[in-house]
């Protein structure tokens, strides 16, 4: 079975653990890990912490997608399924370029997937938000 790197990137608009940034950290309280682990995968949990000299919005982006960016290229050098939680969509700009890069990437099998589940407004419902039933 293929291990994992479950890479952890609770950030939204560069804010840790803010709005969406809360997301990666509530699927890891309800017991990600030990999900995948369940079938016998051996995971490993990478936690993206921005560190930045001058703290401004687009430098802390451009921080984490850095970070996601070398976890994910880290994974596959390592022979292990990039698997990033991540707060908004500036998450995916930071793994494609890994997944993408390098000899053999076309045989890989690896893609970049982002799934954005939260609504358009605040404290509107996540159904009503994508105008589901």
């Amino acid at each position: 079975m293929t291990a994992v790197d479950l890479i952890c990137c609770p950030y939204d608009s560069g804010r840790r653990n803010w709005r969406c940034g809360l997301g990666p950290k509530r699927i890891l309280q309800q017991g990600a890990v030990a999900r995948i682990q369940s079938g016998g995968t051996d995971v490993r949990l990478v936690e993206i912490e921005t560190q930045v000299s001058y703290e401004t919005e687009i430098s802390l982006v451009f921080e984490a997608q850095r970070q996601i960016a070398m976890s994910v290229a880290k994974a596959r050098d390592s022979g292990r399924l990039p698997l990033v939680l991540g707060g908004n969509c500036n998450t995916a700009v930071g793994g494609a370029p890994a997944v993408s890069a390098g000899p053999g990437s076309a045989s890989s099998g690896l893609m970049p997937m982002a799934n954005f589940a939260h609504p358009r407004r605040p404290n509107q419902d996540f159904s009503t938000a994508w105008g589901w039933p």
